[in-house]
């Protein structure tokens, strides 16, 4: 017999996705540099010239070095650096000799105590942020919410980590239902995101796991529209200097402490009560238009992505909750960042629909 746990991660997987979080944070420095330091230049790779960035801290040839940059980290400095813009400087990669000239003409007319977070990892330059910015690394939050869900009786579904974000899924067993009593069993759990290169803030989301076809939703709450949690990387002037991680653990606690105090609100006997009337109503809830119009109002979904949904549709019921169900089914085969992206629209769909009260 078919039971959530048969839905979890095994010990084995998890202890080998810490393991892995743990030795890339050690092969990883951040470090704060004036932007007098930091000069944009092009280097030859093979018969392609590539733009890379020097940093020249001014205290020997230890303090000096090259990076590659990886995209996102291109669109800051584009968008943090600079005043270029993120659409003129995306063009600009096209002539790597007018990217470094631009770029170093705008570092230059920063104020002489304008400093930049550098998040590095071996040669490449994985974001290119505020000073003012605050660390929270993917694994003091896998490990803080992998403790917490121990004392709630929760356990790992999903473990999704790509350049940019890394999503946690964990599933409640003992929240568990059979919607309609018609043999639709759903698992409620949580999801908790975060960004560490500055692409998204510290997430703590109620989850919805369909059984039938492995689906995820994210759910509503009555006190914001979607989600428990949402604290962006914000805080004060971090010091000239390299920063260890017991120092970057330090000022990220009262953010992990915020995200187990969130962990806490999804899971409460009334929010578990309200999803499942929503998802009831939801259910009974006819389409007031046609499939394909509804989607092409939403100006989200590619035309495949379309086609999708809707062949998924006309196997379900013509509802709101069939169409959601449509969306977060054709997310199944997409890459994580983009899964994540249509079950957050799915729920807030439904919560536009049917809101949860």
């Amino acid at each position: 017999m078919t039971t959530a746990q048969d839905y979890v991660m095994t010990v084995p997987q998890i202890t080998e996705r810490i393991t892995d979080l743990a030795d890339f944070q050690q092969s990883c420095v951040d470090m704060v540099v004036p932007s007098r330091s930091i000069t944009a230049q092009v280097g030859q790779i093979g018969e392609a010239q590539e733009p890379l960035i020097n940093v020249d801290l001014g205290i020997g040839d230890e303090s000096r070095f090259l990076v590659h940059i990886q995209d996102h980290a291109h669109n800051q400095i584009f968008q943090t650096g600079t005043d270029i813009g993120l659409h003129y400087g995306r063009k600009l990669l096209t002539a790597p000799e007018l990217w470094a000239t631009n770029v170093n003409h705008w570092l230059k007319q920063k104020e002489d105590n304008a400093s930049y977070l550098l998040r590095t990892r071996k040669d490449f330059l994985r974001s290119f942020l505020s000073s003012r910015y605050k660390i929270v690394n993917n694994y003091d939050v896998a490990l803080t919410t992998l403790r917490k869900a121990t004392t709630v009786g929760a356990f790992p579904h999903r473990f999704d980590v790509s350049d940019t974000h890394m999503r946690l899924t964990y599933l409640m067993p003992n929240r568990t239902v059979d919607l309609n009593n018609n043999g639709d069993t759903h698992t409620f759990g949580f999801r908790v995101s975060n960004s560490e290169v500055g692409m998204g803030a510290v997430d703590v989301k109620p989850f919805l796991f369909r059984w039938a076809c492995t689906n995820g939703l994210i759910m509503g709450t009555t006190e914001i529209k979607q989600g428990a949690m949402h604290k962006v990387h914000r805080g004060s002037d971090l010091p000239l200097g390299q920063l260890s991680s017991r120092t970057i653990l330090k000022q990220s606690e009262v953010i992990l402490s915020e995200a187990e105090d969130a962990i806490d609100g999804c899971l409460s006997d009334k929010m578990f009560n309200t999803w499942k009337t929503q998802l009831e109503n939801a259910n009974e809830q006819a389409l007031a238009d046609e499939p394909v119009k509804i989607l092409q109002r939403t100006k989200f979904f590619t035309e495949a992505e379309s086609t999708n949904i809707l062949y998924e549709l006309a196997q379900a019921q013509q509802t709101v909750f069939g169409m959601v169900q449509s969306m977060t089914a054709t997310a199944r085969n997409m890459n994580s960042d983009r899964r994540h992206e249509v079950e957050t629209f799915a729920g807030k769909y439904l919560n536009d629909l049917v809101p949860v009260r």
